[in-house]
């Protein structure tokens, strides 16, 4: 008898099996949490304060997403704690992540125990805010439970007026966020690593702002630098254009021939060319009526004649002077 009681006996699985069965257990726990937190959102999206529940009666359809359940739970969590209700489905969704991930999920039962206290320090905070004109309700936005902590936390201030209020609400800010972190399972060395990312986070969104500035900037630049190029190569084709075309003028003047009127146009505006001077046409002796119609025509000069070829007054003035004292006196007639 006792050499039967000394021998041991096998287990029913080994070690590795029952490690892999737990994981997939933990796993499995996680999405249960996850469905959970998705459907405390959706109840708590969907409240409406017509929907009958234990507060109120009513024969108007639910509203509710989750029907009369959900409308029967939401109903006196709204009517309690207000907005700070809202810190039971993140809190389900942060451990439904860490038991699928397998992140401190040995830490719920520790934590989540405290879950309600999470709740009534959030709807304090919440019941300190300003609600918005679509709230309409009687109560704050942290419930009859925010409003009555709250405004015996007011009443016990050392501080009084604005000042006070906005002291409390930094004080209960701070406090819903330690305690949030506490509940959902963050310890020293995941508060670290979330603050040195958002620390990261914060210096990495600079950079990236800045380098899209200096990226516009540049880019801007650029854009200023080519159409300052694009506008000098115009310019300059535009510029060897009009000396192309003041040389084909003074080439046809030269050989004798008629420029094209475009041509002449563009050298003159353009280039400042001025035209040489005109040779006359030479006409043959023919009896005037016996010329065409068309013939008869005096043609236009296209070109006025320059007027540095003028004689200036000061030369005519020299001449006629000139005239006058080389002139020859007249004969004196002879008497009769």
């Amino acid at each position: 008898m006792a050499s039967f009681q000394a021998r041991q006996r096998e287990p029913l699985l080994d070690q590795d099996t029952q490690a892999v069965l737990e994981r997939r257990g933990r796993e499995l726990l996680g999405v249960v949490f996850l469905a959970l937190a998705v459907m405390a959102t959706l109840m708590l999206a969907s409240y409406s304060p017509e929907d009958p529940s234990w507060m109120a009666v009513s024969d108007a359809p639910v509203q509710n997403w989750l029907g009369r359940i959900g409308a029967g739970i939401a109903s006196p969590l709204i009517v309690i704690v207000g907005r700070g209700a809202w810190l039971l489905p993140v809190s389900l969704a942060i451990w439904g992540g860490r038991h699928i991930l397998h992140r401190g999920e040995e830490r719920v039962t520790g934590r989540m125990v405290f879950l309600p206290i999470a709740i009534a320090v959030a709807a304090v905070y919440a019941a300190l805010l300003v609600p918005g004109a679509e709230w309409g309700r009687a109560y704050g936005l942290g419930g009859n439970f925010g409003d009555m902590i709250a405004g015996s936390l007011l009443g016990l201030s050392p501080v009084e007026g604005s000042i006070g209020l906005k002291l409390m609400t930094v004080v209960m800010a701070v406090l819903t966020l330690l305690i949030t972190l506490f509940v959902t399972g963050f310890d020293r060395l995941e508060l670290g690593a979330l603050t040195r990312f958002l620390m990261l986070g914060t210096v990495a969104s600079y950079a990236a702002m800045t380098a899209l500035g200096k990226g516009a900037s540049a880019s801007v630049r650029m854009a200023r630098e080519a159409a300052e190029l694009a506008r000098e190569r115009r310019a300059q084709a535009a510029a060897l254009a009009q000396q192309q075309a003041a040389w084909q003028v003074q080439q046809d003047w030269q050989a004798g021939q008629q420029p094209q009127r475009a041509d002449i146009v563009r050298a003159a505006v353009a280039s400042r060319v001025r035209r040489p001077v005109e040779p006359e046409p030479a006409y043959a002796p023919y009896d005037i009526y016996d010329a065409p119609e068309a013939e008869l025509v005096e043609p236009v000069q296209a070109w006025p004649m320059p007027e540095a070829d003028a004689p200036s007054e000061d030369r005519i003035k020299a001449r006629i002077q000139h005239a006058v004292k080389t002139r020859a006196p007249a004969p004196m007639p002879a008497p009769v």
